[in-house]
Formats: C-alpha cells, sequence, structure tokens
C-alpha cells in the first residue's frame, strides 16, 4: 500500500517523464497486487493491515517536502530499497510457507518487483551517470586547453610600431 501512495505522489510531483511512467507503473501493478492480497488473507481468515507502516509514513512525509531532481533522486532510491526488501520478504515468505496459494501468489509478483526494482536501479544511477559525464567532458576540456599552444599575439604587440 505504500508503494502506491508513493507512486501517485510521484505522480504529481515529478517533472520527469521516466519517474512519471515508472511511478504509474507501481501504482497500477501494487494496486492489482494489493486486491490479490487482500483477497488471498480473507480466504485465509487473516487480516489485511490497512494502514500504512510508521517507517513508511516518514518516508513520505520528507520526500513530500523535496522538489525537481532532488524529489526524483530521493523517490528512485526508496523505491530501489523498498523493492529489494519486498523481493527480499516474498523470497523467504515463498520459500518458509507450505500453503500453495501463498506461493503461487508469491511466484506472479515477484517477476513485477524485480522488474520494478531494475527501472528505480536505472533512474537513481541516472543523476550519477550525468554527474562522471560532466566530470570528464570538464577534464577532457581542461587537458585541451591546458596542452593547447599559445599562438595568438600577445595584446601589446597587436598594432605596435616599432
Amino acid at each position: 500500500m505504500a508503494e502506491v501512495q508513493m507512486g501517485q505522489m510521484a505522480i504529481s510531483k515529478s517533472s520527469d517523464d521516466q519517474v512519471k511512467q515508472l511511478a504509474q507503473r507501481i501504482v497500477d501493478d501494487h494496486t492489482k497486487a494489493n486486491v490479490a492480497l487482500k483477497t488471498l488473507a480473507e480466504s485465509k481468515k487473516v487480516s489485511f493491515p490497512s494502514n500504512t507502516a510508521n517507517d513508511a509514513q516518514k518516508q513520505s512525509d520528507s520526500l513530500k517536502a523535496m522538489k525537481g531532481t532532488s524529489f526524483d533522486q530521493a523517490w528512485s532510491k526508496a523505491m530501489v530499497k523498498d523493492h529489494q526488501d519486498a523481493i527480499k520478504m516474498f523470497t523467504d515468505e515463498g520459500k518458509q510457507t507450505k500453503d500453495t496459494d501463498i506461493q503461487q501468489f508469491v511466484k506472479t509478483t515477484l517477476p513485477t518487483l524485480k522488474s520494478h526494482l531494475e527501472s528505480a536501479q536505472k533512474l537513481a544511477a541516472v543523476p550519477d551517470a550525468r554527474d562522471k559525464a560532466m566530470d570528464q567532458t570538464m577534464k577532457s576540456m581542461g587537458a585541451a586547453m591546458d596542452s593547447t599552444p599559445a599562438t595568438a599575439p600577445a595584446p601589446a604587440a597587436v598594432g605596435a610600431k616599432h
């Protein structure tokens, strides 16, 4: 449920189309998974929590205060961590449970979580890649300028009569 709220926040706050596209996928996929999980929980007579965890609320509150690329970067990194945690939890539960319905839910949900993780990792890496490319360009320009011979006459020599 937290991912749905975080996705909705990114859709409304982000100015990056790639972030918005991933956020929409997360909202759609997690909404569908939440419905399936709620149905599964009800069939097993297990309660399904309707509120978000305290940590997720703190994370959401901190993101609300951000804007622009700072928001996009923090949101992408949060999605990486959240999906890594979810994948670990699903994998562990899938191995431990004897319930075939839960095993099936895990089996059908894990590929989607892994896809979200991969997309979030790519988004989280983009600014770092841009920074490295810019640093490399600046170094190259600096090296080129340092090695360029000064062939132009000194300003005092231009137009001077001897």
